[in-house]
């Protein structure tokens, strides 16, 4: 049985988008787990279900530099990334699936790969959507992912395909080998940048 996580990134977060995803997973046996999350330190409760997961699924306000909410909180992409990280809830091959506005932008699949080596894979959609966007997007990407078998990207051109908003997806071994991931690695850690770093020749 998989397992899958649904992080609450909002109080305000939309309960009938939440009861949509879980009933999705349970169409596939997977065991389902919320969590409502609204600061880096609150990661640490993820700890307390002893399980690794195979999706992620965050539901959030967002945008390119991270996820909040109106009351005033704001946690980065790297800082999310960096405090999962050491938590070992991550199954390997789990797909991270960003059910937020701009989730699917590519600096921000560049700041969770820098953050966690253990996360591999991100999916979420480029623009600014609504939550019957998310849940039909995510739905079409499971499904394709569960029952038709496709391989991911495929999948995420069909939750693309239902939406008609792009819905990308974001593999490390692609990220990881561009000279821009290279480069976007040395501004977060701080690494002096060389005046071509990160251009293509």
């Amino acid at each position: 049985m998989k397992n899958l996580l649904i992080i609450k990134g909002a109080k305000d977060i939309c309960d009938v988008e939440v009861c949509q995803i879980k009933t999705i997973a349970g169409m596939f046996s997977m065991n389902v787990i919320e969590q409502l999350i609204n600061t880096v330190d609150a990661l640490e409760q993820l700890a307390t279900h002893n399980c690794k997961f195979d999706y992620i699924y965050l539901a959030a306000h967002a945008n390119p530099n991270g996820f909040g909410d109106p009351e005033g909180y704001f946690v980065s992409w790297y800082d999310f990334s960096t405090g999962i990280c050491p938590l070992d809830i991550v199954s390997s091959n789990a797909v991270f699936l960003l059910a937020c506005c701009r989730g699917g932008v590519e600096k921000v699949s560049y700041d969770i790969f820098a953050g966690c080596d253990k996360i591999e894979y991100v999916c979420g959609p480029r623009w600014k959507v609504a939550a019957p966007d998310l849940t039909a997007g995510f739905h079409a990407f499971i499904y394709n992912m569960e029952f038709r078998r496709l391989q991911p990207d495929q999948a995420a051109k069909r939750a693309s395909d239902a939406t008609g908003y792009d819905f990308l997806w974001y593999d490390r071994v692609d990220i990881e080998r561009t000279p821009e991931f290279k480069r976007h690695q040395m501004e977060l850690w701080g690494m002096p940048v060389s005046k071509g770093a990160g251009i293509n020749s």
